[in-house]
């Protein structure tokens, strides 16, 4: 096995490695993006042939001083690339790397031919950089994940060692790389990649197959891997702070799901983190999302429901006309009532997807919710196969709700996919890999990354109000004193606010329903309510703002009600007037009412006031 360098011919264009940011940022930072792509990875890989839970290992590896020789005889030749792509050595010796090791068990390894280029993973992850032949359900699409193993060694060097579990000999195939920059060593100009390879005839690297040579590293790695099928990573001259206790934290938040429903078990040291261990662990390592166990209970009970489709089916075109619409009024008064005493309440959306090529292909998420515990916050996952979205989740923070929406079918689980970003944290409508593939597709994705929200809002039956008084703290400005001012008494402070009345044990039926719709919302009457007729309602609308009040602040060249432009609204049992370019008049004549408006900037929040 040897230090290979490619030379860039004269002619070649120069392209530098410039991803790197996108693994490692203020939101996902390098710790739970290392912990992500290879437990992705590993349970992408997920072998048929063995029936249970993949496992994975993660170790750290102290340097030892008698493998001192061994290693700088693999490293030094590695020295001049690395002084020339400029990388900080000091206090770095090659010959005492501390050693990250991440093993996966009852998983495939790395498929395909390894002594030339085919479509399979062998050759994605050594061969290929921003391409991908992942497709189907697998998690990853990009072929950029294996630069958080590079990012993660001081000297951008990472070895891995698969057996693969289709070849009966168990073969071990070992290589390493090194991820630089482009650099110049004299006249000579090389590529950022280095491999540490057998080079064939024509320069192609070729795994090492060697018995004693491949003993030698594993033996120096400290590597439990002896011939079970499965990859093993070892990152040379680990970066400070990526030690094993440190991503702990990142595997129990971002890897819950597939470990409480008994896919996932974590070796990190001497610790096991399975369905058995995980609320204990969970207590000093989840963060407070998972400390209090209501979340993992709730997993839970969603896990032991999740075989059998969810008992309220969403109507057929509830992408196109909102959740309120594609829920009959039966189904809506049910699982209201269900969320209303504290049980579980679970909906199919059924999606139709459209390639390019012209087949459509039915498939659909499911939705569960249910009321938060008093003392908890509100939490929402949001699972792809099995692997969670956690940019999403954001999305639902400040509600008292914990909710699920799970994308497990297949062909689901290839779109949304097709729909993330390269650390797979969250779904684009834009993406490239998506509107290539797909009709239709930013609609789709908009409507599958609100619905939690939109049936948490239909489900609470949340009215916004304003306060006028809610920033006076921060933003009111003192009115300089005058003589007569000073005169006047002070007024006495007012008595504190009367406490609210007892909740009654059967809730008045509301008048109406505020739903979101793909590029607005819908406003419709509820039958049910002993509402007199005619009554008028009075809607406010904005942009949400970071601070202060978004209706106070709304601008007419956000959008003008009033004006003949993108918005389009219409009504049915109603009519309506707008009064200011972001208030309209409602006015009511019959109980199945039905007022939308559409035509909404979709990549702002829009904010609703809405009252009787």
């Amino acid at each position: 096995m040897k230090c290979l360098a490619r030379v860039i011919p004269r002619a070649e264009v120069d392209q530098g490695i410039t991803q790197r940011d996108q693994f490692n940022s203020d939101e996902f930072p390098i710790r739970e993006t290392l912990v992500r792509e290879p437990h992705q990875n590993s349970l992408d890989g997920r072998s048929p042939l063995f029936h249970g839970p993949v496992t994975t290992r993660i170790r750290l590896v102290e340097p030892a001083i008698e493998n001192a020789a061994y290693w700088g005889g693999v490293l030094e030749p590695l020295r001049p690339h690395l002084q020339a792509s400029r990388l900080d050595l000091t206090g770095i010796d090659l010959s005492m790397p501390r050693i990250l090791l991440i093993e996966d068990f009852g998983t495939t390894g790395l498929l395909g031919n390894a002594d030339d280029k085919d479509d399979l993973n062998f050759s994605d992850f050594w061969r290929r950089f921003g391409l991908s032949h992942k497709k189907g359900a697998a998690a990853g699409r990009w072929g950029l994940g294996k630069l958080v193993f590079s990012s993660a060694s001081s000297i951008g060097t990472f070895f891995g060692l698969t057996v693969r579990a289709d070849d009966p000999s168990r073969e071990r195939l070992l290589m390493g790389q090194a991820v630089l920059n482009n650099h110049k060593i004299g006249q000579t100009d090389y590529a950022p990649h280095v491999f540490f390879a057998v080079p064939a005839a024509d320069d192609f690297q070729l795994p090492e197959r060697d018995y004693s040579t491949v003993e030698a590293f594993r033996k120096a790695a400290c590597l439990t891997r002896v011939d079970e099928p499965g990859l093993s990573i070892a990152i040379l001259c680990l970066r400070e702070g990526l030690e094993p206790d440190r991503l702990m934290p990142y595997v129990i938040t971002n890897y819950f799901f597939p470990i409480l429903t008994g896919r996932l078990v974590v070796e990190m040291g001497d610790k096991k983190i399975d369905t058995a261990s995980f609320d204990e662990l969970a207590k000093s390592h989840g963060g407070p999302e998972l400390a209090d166990g209501s979340l993992i209970n709730f997993i839970r009970q969603v896990d032991r429901v999740r075989g059998a489709a969810p008992g309220i089916l969403l109507g057929a075109d509830w992408v196109k006309e909102g959740v309120a619409e594609g829920l009959s009024d039966a189904d809506l008064e049910r699982a209201r009532t269900s969320f209303l005493a504290g049980e579980m309440v679970g909906i199919r959306a059924p999606v139709q997807l459209r390639r390019k090529t012209g087949a459509i292909l039915s498939s659909y998420v499911d939705a569960y919710l249910q009321a938060s515990p008093a003392e908890s916050k509100g939490q929402a996952v949001y699972v792809r196969g099995d692997i969670t979205i956690p940019g999403e989740s954001r999305s639902f923070r400040g509600r008292k709700t914990l909710a699920a929406l799970l994308a497990l079918e297949g062909s689901v689980v290839e779109f949304l996919g097709d729909a993330e970003n390269p650390a797979h944290t969250r779904w684009i409508g834009s993406a490239d890999k998506l509107t290539a593939k797909w009709s239709s597709a930013a609609e789709k994705v908009s409507a599958v990354k609100r619905l939690l929200n939109d049936l948490n809002d239909i489900l609470t039956e949340v009215e916004t109000r304003i306060d006028e008084t809610a920033l006076i703290e921060f933003f009111s400005i003192p009115t300089p004193a005058t003589p007569e001012a000073k005169k006047k008494p002070k007024r006495p402070p007012p008595p504190p606010p009367s406490p609210p009345p007892p909740r009654p044990a059967t809730l008045k039926p509301k008048a109406f329903h505020v739903a979101a719709k793909g590029g607005g919302f819908l406003i419709r009457g509820n039958p049910a309510a002993d509402i007199p007729l005619p009554y008028q309602i009075k809607l406010i609308a904005a942009y949400g703002v970071r601070r202060g009040n978004p209706f106070k602040k709304h601008k007419p060249l956000d959008f003008d009600f009033r004006a003949a432009g993108a918005l389009s609204a219409k009504a049915a049992g109603a009519s309506w007037t707008a009064t200011e370019p972001n208030t309209i008049l409602i006015d009511v004549a019959s109980h199945d009412f039905k007022f939308e408006v559409t035509g909404f900037d979709t990549e702002r929040d829009l904010e609703l006031n809405v009252r009787r």
